[in-house]
Parts: structure tokens; sequence; C-alpha cells
């Protein structure tokens, strides 16, 4: 358990975090370009306020599994983004894909960054992996920066990329971090190796999933039965939803040198697989309850996951 600091009451203004006196900052060494706070929803994922066109506070999740950023269509209208005409993307989800139309945005601002002319995908609300949204931020703009975590603090720093890269970052574990072949030539899936029962599994790295997941393939990899039976569970993607076949509780999963104790997997068909081609393959995801209540760096610059490991 970490030292308390006194009050965790502080006061962020932009790109500046101003804590008590007799507080230190998680990080050792910091240089941000912004401090964001974010907070945790009922399903775990990671929320910050986002500003569109100098509208908002907007509620954006962040997540490392969508490719492109993403504004449900009801902020879009409240906001007067216009859609590109005859421009549609391909959007693939946990449980499904489709066609979607995207939209320019002049300003996406969070924290005191700002991204201009960025492209946006427009997907419909009304599903329980949207609910309470207002947009989801990608690769596309989160791969910008270095993405520093802190439970502690609850704030998300976001760092020029050589900041973090001409660190050694001592009393952290760093794990590989390396993109993921797949068919899609644009998509931008960043993936860690993990060990279960002796056997490495690749795993994507998927701040915007709620859960812990695997195929049915490396479940019979790591020496696991699948034991289907009919269940009222359903793994939900921002497009459709699909049901889990079973939940499995893993002693130890192990990622470099750190040990995962109990963590909780889900093993469904996962659609994304099949349309990238990788279902073919044992391969699991990442969830955000994978790393919450511990600090961590995603440096895309030098492809590593940071972890602190000390307090």
């Amino acid at each position: 358990m970490r030292p308390s600091c006194g009050s965790p009451i502080s006061w962020l203004v932009p790109g500046l975090a101003m804590l008590l006196p007799g507080c230190a900052s998680v990080f050792d060494e910091d240089g941000a370009l912004a401090v964001v706070p974010y907070r945790l929803s009922s399903t775990e994922r990671i929320i910050v306020s986002a500003y569109l066109n100098d509208s908002g506070p907007l509620d954006f999740a962040v997540d490392t599994g969508s490719s492109i950023t993403v504004v449900l269509e009801e902020t879009a209208r409240q906001n007067d983004l216009q859609r590109d005409a005859g421009r549609q993307v391909l959007v693939h989800g946990l449980a499904a894909a489709g066609q979607f139309s995207t939209a320019r945005i002049d300003r996406l601002r969070v924290g005191s960054e700002v991204w201009t002319g960025a492209e946006a995908v427009l997907l419909p609300g009304g599903t329980a992996a949207t609910s309470g949204l207002d947009g989801i931020l990608g690769i596309d703009f989160l791969s910008r920066y270095a993405i520093g975590y802190s439970s502690e603090e609850r704030v998300i720093r976001l760092y020029p990329p050589s900041v973090v890269a001409a660190r050694s970052y001592k009393g952290w574990a760093s794990i590989p971090l390396r993109r993921l072949k797949t068919s899609a030539r644009a998509s931008r899936l960043f993936a860690i190796d993990i060990e279960i029962s002796g056997r490495t599994i690749p795993a994507l790295l998927d701040l915007g999933s709620s859960a812990n997941l695997m195929n049915a393939r490396a479940l019979r990899y790591i020496g696991e039965r699948l034991r289907k039976r009919p269940s009222d569970r359903e793994l939900v993607g921002a497009v459709e939803a699909t049901t889990v076949h079973m939940e499995l509780e893993i002693g130890v999963v192990k990622t470099s040198h750190l040990r995962w104790k109990n963590s909780r997997f889900l093993v469904a068909d996962i659609h994304v697989l099949d349309i990238l081609e990788l279902d073919h393959r044992p391969i699991a995801i990442i969830g955000a309850d994978f790393f919450n209540q511990r600090d961590f760096v995603i440096d895309f610059a030098r492809r590593r996951l940071l972890v602190r490991t000390t307090d």
C-alpha cells in the first residue's frame, strides 16, 4: 500500500497539477503536456472529459482497442458535426462490424491538448457499451503521446513521446508492446505476451474492454476444456453483442516478470478476431480492469508497456 499524503484534494489547471504541500506525484519525473482527471465507469472503463469545437465537457472513453476516434451520432448532432459526404469506413467491434460515416472535427481538446482537423467515425448510440458516453478516444489520438495512468492521483498524463522514450523508469517493469499483424492494413492493434500454465499467448491491449477475454483456441491451448452451456450473459461491443460461453479464473498470469493473481477471463466468440483473420490462433484481450490498480505508461514510441512495481 502506498503511503498517504494527507488530503487527496488537488487543483488541476491546463497542463499543470498543483498538489497540496507534502504530496509527491506518483511519477518521479513529469514534463506532461496535459494532466487529465479520469473516472471509472460502472464497467471499469476509463472516462475523461473532452471538448468538441470548444463545446463540452463531454464524456469520452479511453480505448486502445479502437483504431479511430468515435463520436456518437446524437453528440454529433448536438454539436453540429457534418457527415463527410460519400465517406464511410469499416469499423470492427468486439462483437460485430459495419460501415459507418465519418465527420471532421475542427478542434478536439483533452485537457490542454488540442487536435485540429481530426476525423472521427459516427456511431449510433443506444447500446450498453455506449451508454453514458459521447465518444471514444482511439489510437489515432492516443498514439500521438505516451500515455501515463495514475491509479492514486486518478489522472491520465499525455506526454511528448520523446520525454518518456528517454527515461529508464527504474522500479517499473518493461513489457514489450508490439503491433499485431492482421489482415486489415489500417489496423493499429497493439499486443503484449501473457503466459498462462506455461503457454505464451498474444493479448491485445484494449483499455476500452471492461473484461479480459480469450477465444476457444486459447482456452484449449492452456489445457482447459470449453464447457459450453446456455448463458444469459453477453459481451457488449460498440456495434452489437455476443454470448459468453464460460467464465474462467486463472490462478496466475505472467507478463514479463510480473505475476497477476486470480484474473478472470471470459471465453467468447470475438467477431473482430475472425474479421481480422486472427481467430485461427490462440489469442486473448486484456481489458482495463487488468491494470487499473497499478500505475502504467504506454510508450508507443519505444513499443513498451511500463508498469510500476514499487511504491
